[in-house]
């Protein structure tokens, strides 16, 4: 981890080269008051999507239909320990499920996805760098709040057949067991006043994602399902409040990386989304949903999916607890 975090630090400070202050440090005092705010924006979002949408699945050079969906929904609420003003540390809980609904009879459930997940934020500071267009692309502005997230999951599909199936030798996709651990280490960003003016709050990350052969990982997916994940991801959301329709939307985008044992196998994907309120009262925003890469609902990551869907997504930060 040490390690990891060196190669990080290289990394971003060569990427700000060429925008650091000569003589001032990179970073400044973190805005504390801002930090609760700047936690939740990075925060997962649950939400549901609506029948299986538009696009196709590709495996072994295959290319099918999705499968009949009803929905799709993710369920990640957000436990938060030592979550106070004036705190630079913060831990939160996230008992995330992901479940798919299918379109078939009896409208079956099959192998809902489980992530547990202990997060460690840490608060480094305000960025002291120097605006610019390529900058404000990834959600950089002098004094966006930085701070480092550690985090432990277990990810499992609480299903006990294996996961090959012994008389067709295929992955047995709504009964086989799907388990595996990770940590991640992640380096986050988010705006709140800086661009007020603008009505815009950006955020981001960078992410680095490893799974162990010890604890849970089941044996049978070591030769499909990756070992070490590499991500970039940034959320843009404007507000204008002199509106009171159509007021508020959101842009997020990611771009990741997946390697498989021994790096023998490397997979990609793009994940972009637009959603937006209709009008004030809302606490959740409708989107569209554009996504290219392996399929994230757990023993299905065989699968290369390309997929347009379209549905509702909360939005934490207009929850009342949150706005005092």
């Amino acid at each position: 981890m040490q390690r990891t975090q060196k190669i990080l630090a290289v990394l971003i400070l060569l990427l700000f080269a060429k925008y650091l202050p000569a003589q001032d440090s990179l970073f400044t005092n973190a805005d504390l008051k801002n930090i609760n705010l700047s936690i939740l924006s990075v925060s997962e979002r649950s939400y549901i999507t609506f029948t299986r949408g538009l696009g196709e699945n590709i495996i072994n050079g295959n290319t099918e239909k999705l499968e009949p969906l009803i929905f799709e929904a993710k369920v990640s609420p957000n436990y938060y320990i030592r979550f106070g003003t004036g705190r630079n540390i913060a831990i939160s809980l996230n008992p995330t499920i992901y479940i798919r609904m299918f379109n078939k009879e009896s409208f079956p459930i099959y192998s809902p996805s489980y992530k547990p997940t202990l997060n460690l934020f840490h608060v480094l500071g305000g960025l002291n760098i120097k605006e610019s267009r390529a900058m404000g692309f990834l959600g950089f502005y002098k004094g966006t709040s930085l701070f480092q997230v550690f985090s432990l999951t277990h990810y499992s599909n609480g299903q006990e057949e294996p996961f090959i199936n012994e008389t067709t030798n295929e992955i047995n996709l709504n009964r086989g067991n799907f388990s595996t651990d990770y940590i991640t280490y992640s380096l986050n960003w988010s705006n709140f006043e800086v661009q007020k003016k603008q009505n815009i709050v950006a955020n981001g990350s960078l992410s680095f994602e490893q799974h162990f052969n010890f604890l849970t990982r089941e044996k049978q997916i070591n030769d499909s399902y990756y070992y070490t994940k590499a991500q970039l991801a940034n959320t843009f959301i404007y507000e204008d409040p002199n509106f009171n329709f159509f007021n508020k939307s959101i842009l997020q985008y990611s771009f990741a990386t997946y390697f498989h044992q021994d790096f023998e196998e490397v997979k990609f994907h793009f994940d972009g989304l637009y959603g937006f309120k209709i009008f004030k009262g809302m606490d959740f925003f409708i989107f569209a949903r554009a996504y290219i890469g392996p399929d994230y609902y757990n023993s299905r990551y065989v699968f290369d999916r390309r997929a347009l869907t379209f549905g509702i997504m909360t939005d934490a930060l207009s929850f009342p607890i949150f706005n005092k």
